[in-house]
Parts: structure tokens; C-alpha cells; sequence
């Protein structure tokens, strides 16, 4: 319990220090700091390092370690300093750090005046995008776990939050994406109710269905997206928007396993060549699916 208080004071010091002195500052502390100490308190250490021994079986123990270094480092980014200050930044210091590739597909979706599910894993650094989107006047919303929530969340998001434990939230966000709305979606997040298995990064892996039934109750688009850092400067992100699919044109007879696949095939080249990126490695063995055999 005590340990859990000190990094909790850890995290928050170095956020008041964001806030006090510089953001680049803190999050240069953070980063030197969280490669040798924990700065979530959920971060299992030893689960990490057993997840990317299961997905990454051909690498040996130094890339192992050298790996679960760096992917500290980016979780202490992505899930305490963005979340705190990615929403403080300007309109141009957010153009500035932010690099969108394949923005033309929500520009179709806003031209045919449709909504898009923008679906994504923890990856990179998540959040810079749809505080991006909020900040150009779009109309954004998102699933967050209640624990997990933005600071602010409902002022961030230009059309709010929806609580992924609420019943209701579905309805209240097929209403937002019908009318123009981007959704957005983590596909490795929480709990999965109802979910199908599908092959990702070599693991029989359980995925909500969640995407698919929004996207067909609304009539939109699904997004894939990921937003790494930046592969030319470490100091911006790349958001990357790949082919969406359009829920209206899925065949009515293609079994939900097919079109989850298809919808998160091009996560795989960004995770399998920037794994430290990969935050969602945390949990990943939670989502993998019983096989018969000695699978979790």
C-alpha cells in the first residue's frame, strides 16, 4: 500500500513540475526516471516481460529487457503526462506536434455527412489525436473506463464522454455519430463482453465487437488508426489513418471474426516493428483466448 502511495507522489510530482516549470521538462525527467522505476502503480514488471516473451517468442532476453525499459518510459508518456497536457496545448503547438497521414478519409466521411468509429489499441501516444480532432471543430467523442477518464474529459472532448460501464452509453453514442461524430474506441481496453477471437500478433485474442455493432446502428464508417511517435522526431506524433471500412457495405453473411480481422490487419506491421510502443502489452494476457491447451 505504501509503495503504492509513493508512486502515486512520484507521478504527481512530476506532473506539478510539468505544470510549474515545463511539460518537455517533466516528460524528460519522467522518461529517465520511469526506465528505471515504476510510475503506474498497476505495472507488473515481470507480467511485461512474460507478455513479450509469449508474443515475441524469436527475441532473446537482452531485447526482452532493453524492450520493457523503453515501453515504461511510454506508458508514463501516453497515460500520465498526455493525458494532463495534451488538452493545455494551443491550437498551433497542437498542429505543431501533431502530423496526421490519410486525413482524406475524414474528410469523404464529412462530406457524405456521416459518422466514423475511429478504432485504435494502446499505442503510441493515443490521445494527441482526438484532442487534435476537438480542437478543428469535429465533433468527438469517446468510450473511456471510469477510472480511466481524462481530466476534464467532457471540456476536451468537444462532444463529451460516454462511460464504457453504462448500459446507455451505446444509445447516446449512436446518436452522436449519426450525427457527424467521431467515436473513438480502444480496442484492448477494460473488459470484453461478448467478445469473438480473432488472430492478432500471433495470440488467439478476445476483441469487443463493439466497433461493428455502432457502425451499423449509425450507418458509419470504421477508422482504423494508430498514432506512434513521430518515426522522425520523438518530440511529435504520426497519426496514421488507414483504409476504413464502410459498415453499410460489410455482407450481411461475413461472419463478425472476418470483419474484426480485417478491421485491425494494419495494426500489426506498426506493432511488430515498435513493440515499446505497445502499452497494451500490460494486459495482453488477459485477452488471450482458451485453446484446449495450455493457453490463458
Amino acid at each position: 500500500m505504501l509503495k503504492k502511495k509513493l508512486i502515486k507522489a512520484a507521478a504527481a510530482a512530476l506532473v506539478l513540475t510539468g505544470r510549474a516549470v515545463s511539460p518537455h521538462v517533466a516528460m524528460r525527467m519522467a522518461d529517465r526516471f520511469a526506465r528505471r522505476f515504476k510510475l503506474d502503480p498497476k505495472l507488473n514488471k515481470r507480467q511485461l516481460r512474460d507478455n513479450l516473451r509469449r508474443y515475441f517468442p524469436d527475441r532473446d532476453e537482452a531485447w526482452i529487457s532493453a524492450t520493457a525499459v523503453s515501453l515504461q518510459a511510454n506508458v508514463a508518456r501516453a497515460k500520465i503526462f498526455d493525458k494532463h497536457f495534451i488538452p493545455r496545448l494551443s491550437e498551433k503547438e497542437l498542429d505543431d506536434l501533431v502530423d496526421v497521414v490519410g486525413f482524406e478519409h475524414i474528410e469523404r466521411a464529412q462530406r457524405e455527412q456521416r459518422g466514423i468509429v475511429s478504432v485504435s489499441v494502446h499505442f503510441g501516444r493515443y490521445w494527441c489525436f482526438p484532442t487534435w480532432t476537438s480542437q478543428h471543430g469535429i465533433l468527438t467523442t469517446a468510450f473511456q473506463a471510469s477510472e480511466g477518464r481524462l481530466p476534464g474529459g467532457d471540456r476536451i472532448l468537444s462532444g463529451g464522454s460516454f462511460n464504457a460501464g453504462d448500459p446507455l452509453s451505446t444509445l447516446r453514442a449512436v446518436k452522436a455519430i449519426k450525427k457527424g461524430a467521431i467515436c473513438f474506441l480502444i480496442l484492448d481496453a477494460g473488459k470484453v463482453a461478448n467478445p469473438v477471437t480473432i488472430d492478432f500478433v500471433g495470440q488467439p485474442t478476445l476483441i469487443s465487437t463493439a466497433a461493428i455493432r455502432l457502425a451499423r446502428a449509425s450507418g458509419a464508417y470504421i477508422q482504423p488508426v494508430l498514432v506512434p511517435i513521430h518515426p522522425d522526431d520523438p518530440n511529435r506524433v504520426q497519426v496514421q489513418l488507414f483504409e476504413p471500412i464502410d459498415a453499410r457495405e460489410v455482407p450481411s453473411d461475413e461472419p463478425i471474426e472476418t470483419t474484426m480481422s480485417r478491421i485491425v490487419a494494419p495494426f500489426e506491421a506498426l506493432i511488430r516493428s515498435n513493440p515499446e510502443q505497445w502499452y497494451g502489452l500490460l494486459n495482453a494476457h488477459k485477452r488471450i483466448a482458451r485453446t484446449g491447451g495450455d493457453g490463458e
